[in-house]
């Protein structure tokens, strides 16, 4: 089988980072050895950062990429598509609207040399399917992902630390129209629940915030399948979204319809505070409804090694 070298930011930790490291993982448990980690900018060589060190994620140079070799590169490295001749490319849609952020103006051009050098398309989620489908973008294969061991535990083995009337959110993601929720939350004469950011956490230290919230509100982009709302729902919050991107959709997101909210609308904030106030007045009642989430996300680690089984080992065209 072909060597595969996946590029991936240096020094960064974030969902797509983590990703890279977790196919080679999985790549490696099937065939020792067989797939590595190249970090971006190919100037130095770097280590995994700290968070991924006990992944089975060798870090490779530029230098080793050779012909043949298979070259997994996110959707943000459309710029690098012409840089390893006799490589073939599979190009992964973590997201969708990351590569239009970081293609700008260029993405039409960007689309063109995907469908012009790309062997094999990969898509994280059924909203960057979609889209692949609609870009005419051939030989997709689903490659999606899944969440840390602590995460999966808790489903299994709830938290059993009591439950406070906490509402978390991630102000990195859509804070113009979380901030309006939030003030639409302090109006009327309700007491108004704890607002707490998740930001400057470590990986345990967000587990043990999820673990004590009721809610947990994400009105970003949703430009993939994201990671915080299922790692919420596994720590056993309820979770409140909008309808844009990847939780527009019942295949990447199934929790029920009336928690996601159109923020298109005029008065987005009223109808989402209403929603929040239930969630928060009922969690014991409304918590229970989550659990289709929840199973998707238990599921995923086994669909996560198929995904990766059929798609680096499926016959492409060179």
């Amino acid at each position: 089988m072909s060597e595969v070298f996946i590029v991936c930011p240096a020094h960064t930790t974030s969902g797509g980072p983590e990703l890279c490291h977790q196919l080679a993982d999985t790549l490696n448990q099937d065939q020792p050895g067989r797939a590595s980690v190249v970090y971006w900018p190919f100037i130095r060589a770097a280590l995994p950062a700290p968070p991924y060190r006990d992944y089975d994620a060798r870090p490779a140079m530029r230098a080793e990429i050779t012909p043949g070799s298979i070259v997994v590169l996110p959707e943000t490295y459309g710029r690098l598509l012409c840089d390893f001749p006799g490589s073939r490319i599979f190009y992964w849609w973590m997201s969708v609207n990351n590569f239009y952020r970081e293609a700008g103006i260029d993405a039409r051009i960007e689309l063109a040399q995907i469908r012009r050098h790309v062997t094999a398309n990969l898509y994280q989620s059924e909203y960057a399917r979609r889209f692949c489908a609609s870009a005419g973008l051939a030989h997709a294969n689903r490659l999606s992902d899944k969440l840390s061991d602590g995460y999966l535990h808790a489903i299994t083995h709830p938290p059993t630390v009591a439950r406070r009337n906490i509402i978390a959110y991630n102000p990195a993601k859509g804070l113009a129209r979380t901030t309006a929720v939030l003030r639409a939350l302090d109006q009327g004469l309700r007491q108004a629940p704890q607002v707490i950011p998740l930001e400057h956490l470590t990986a345990a230290q967000l587990r043990e915030v999820l673990a004590t919230v009721k809610v947990y509100i994400d009105f970003g982009e949703h430009p993939g399948k994201d990671r915080l709302p299922r790692e919420a729902a596994a720590m056993g919050a309820t979770v409140l979204t909008n309808r844009r991107g990847a939780a527009g959709n019942t295949v990447d997101m199934p929790i029920p319809e009336e928690f996601k909210i159109d923020d298109h609308r005029r008065g987005f904030e009223r109808r989402a505070a209403e929603k929040i106030h239930l969630l928060l007045d009922q969690f014991d009642v409304q918590a229970p409804r989550f659990g289709p989430y929840r199973r998707m996300i238990l599921a995923e680690p086994r669909l996560f090694a198929d995904d990766a089984r059929a798609a680096f080992t499926a016959r492409v065209p060179v």
